[in-house]
């Protein structure tokens, strides 16, 4: 091999603000360049980057994208905020309806407290009418708790205890 061979020349492309200037460019591409042989060829197009205007859609498609970004988040945070006061008057309805099944609940109670304390009275009483039902009537009088200034019973000639006043 001999030495360095002589490789194309290259062109420098610049890009300008302006498309007058880009398509000056564009010619200025095609300009012949020596060949390695020596012949002149024309220098292949080298397609160059679109060139966008400042004042253009793609300035603006930025805009248009932030704006609608923020209708949409608007327009969540407006949703957010009407779900969140359904939510609230939910809770204040469901604190009113546990306020007065409280109550309800404590007079339950009450009443339950009241029906208790007559049954403990009923079973007493009923624990004194088993026995004096229970008593031999032939045996001496022996106070049957609970009775109190209740009348004593009185055995009747048919066997049958009458609790009224005793005849003589």
């Amino acid at each position: 091999m001999s030495g360095p061979q002589p490789g194309p020349e290259l062109t420098v492309v610049r890009s300008s603000d302006t498309k007058g200037d880009a398509k000056q460019d564009d010619a200025n591409t095609h300009e012949a360049v020596p060949a390695a042989d020596g012949s002149h060829a024309p220098a292949p197009a080298v397609p160059s980057a679109p060139v966008r205007d400042s004042r253009g859609l793609g300035t603006r498609l930025p805009i248009w994208v932030l704006g609608i970004v923020l209708l949409l988040t608007a327009a969540v945070a407006l949703h957010q905020f009407w779900r969140a006061e359904a939510l609230e008057s939910h809770v204040f309805s469901l604190e009113t309806n546990l306020a007065r099944i409280g109550a309800e609940l404590a007079a339950y109670q009450g009443h339950l407290q009241s029906v208790r304390s007559v049954v403990g009275d009923l079973s007493e009483r009923m624990g004194s009418l088993t026995s004096l039902v229970n008593r031999d009537p032939l045996s001496p009088e022996v106070e049957v708790p609970g009775t109190g200034d209740a009348p004593e019973a009185e055995p009747t000639p048919g066997g049958v205890i009458d609790a009224g006043e005793a005849t003589p």
